[in-house]
């Protein structure tokens, strides 16, 4: 009786998903005299049966020796073109029927979901059908399919799909739209069908690795990263006009903490360090010396007050693009050469003078070990930074 492989996972050199060998017994396959193409076209006949049968989840019956047997014979027989050509019909055939069958249920749904929801999980049902194909199909894999320049079996699937589903009129925009939408509402405070949005991620990766083309760039990460940094331009300016330091790095960070977690649940692994990226420039790197300088809220106003745990935030948050921290060390260091001149011009002689300078070793010794967690640079710019007004 014929049951599915198992798969192990997807190989684009094998032809899709990797899987252990069958147990069952294959009669010695002795020579026969040549095919003729009515008998060829007999034996397609009881493949392209069966193949139906697979895509109606009807393959409980189906002897996986004889399909096999019959695959084998065609392609031995020089009528690999026949059955290549046929098996793409057939699978061509099916998927026009699936997504009509989806527009017409689901087409006209208000809510795009709806309808992503739908395709996600035809996909998954092809996927699971196209692996119980291609291993009917496996001698034509092995011989016919490299010989000929064509696509394996299951990758032959996978791109069918693409164009007769994905890429079918009215299903590719909206549901491109639909999955931006998912992003704002979900950043807009609202709860979205996070394993749906995983699963159509997923999906747009497998379907451009086949081609080698990028679907899900195409399709999705372009707008979304496009989308994300106007965004977060926007969001950012809203923030400094606030006026206050410390709220726009809580604020930041979480929002930081947000993007991480859609990454992880359901964003494309690839989609992390671009994401990244932006969200550093659009946040910390293009207001870094604005948020530093803040008037009433910026550093100077934090170590005046020995602030740890918002000058620790301001420390966090920077790190995140090293190149800013130097913007953080700058405005410490001028901090103590502004506090030590004030010193000097005070002239309240060498004993209030050296009981100053104490009390400020005491207070930036707390900034740099407590707040920078006794970062060398920080600890080499304030000491460099004592010396300028001492000396």
């Amino acid at each position: 009786k014929y049951q599915a492989m198992p798969s192990r996972g997807t190989s684009s050199g094998s032809g899709g998903p990797s899987a252990v060998p069958r147990t069952f017994a294959l009669r010695k396959l002795t020579s026969r005299p040549a095919m003729d193409r009515e008998s060829a076209k007999t034996k397609w006949g009881i493949l392209s049966g069966a193949i139906r049968q697979i895509f109606r989840h009807d393959a409980s019956e189906l002897s996986f020796e004889d399909l096999y047997r019959n695959a084998y014979n065609l392609v031995l027989h020089k009528f690999g073109d026949l059955l290549y050509d046929g098996v793409s019909g057939e699978i061509t055939a099916h998927l026009r029927s699936v997504v009509e069958k989806i527009r017409d249920q689901h087409g006209t749904a208000e809510d795009g979901n709806v309808l992503l929801r739908a395709i996600t999980e035809a996909w998954s049902d092809h996927h699971l059908t196209m692996i119980m194909v291609r291993d009917i199909l496996m001698y034509m894999d092995r011989t016919y399919v490299p010989l000929q320049r064509r696509r394996p079996v299951y990758d032959l699937g996978l791109h069918l799909f693409r164009t007769s589903v994905w890429e079918a009129s009215g299903i590719r925009d909206r549901l491109s739209r639909t999955m931006l939408d998912n992003v704002r509402e979900e950043r807009g405070g609202r709860i979205v069908a996070r394993e749906v949005m995983r699963a159509a991620c997923s999906m747009l990766v497998e379907l451009g690795r086949v081609d080698g083309s990028d679907v899900h760039g195409r399709d999705f990460e372009e707008p979304f990263l496009a989308e994300t940094a106007t965004f977060y331009r926007s969001e950012g300016a809203a923030y400094m006009a606030s006026g206050c330091a410390s709220d726009y790095v809580r604020r930041a960070e979480t929002r930081l903490g947000e993007e991480a977690k859609r990454a992880a649940n359901y964003l494309a692994p690839g989609t992390g360090a671009p994401l990244r990226s932006i969200l550093d420039r659009e946040l910390i790197e293009v207001h870094a010396e604005a948020l530093v300088a803040s008037p009433g809220s910026g550093v100077a106003h934090m170590i005046e007050r020995v602030e740890v745990d918002g000058l620790k935030a301001f420390y966090r948050l920077f790190n995140r693009v090293p190149k800013t921290l130097d913007v953080l060390r700058d405005a410490v260091a001028t901090h103590v050469r502004e506090t030590g001149k004030a010193l000097h011009v005070a002239g309240n002689g060498p004993v209030a003078f050296v009981k100053g300078v104490l009390e400020m070793r005491d207070r930036y010794g707390i900034v740099v070990n407590d707040a920078f967690g006794g970062e060398k640079r920080a600890q080499k710019r304030v000491a460099d930074a004592f010396e300028d007004f001492i000396n």
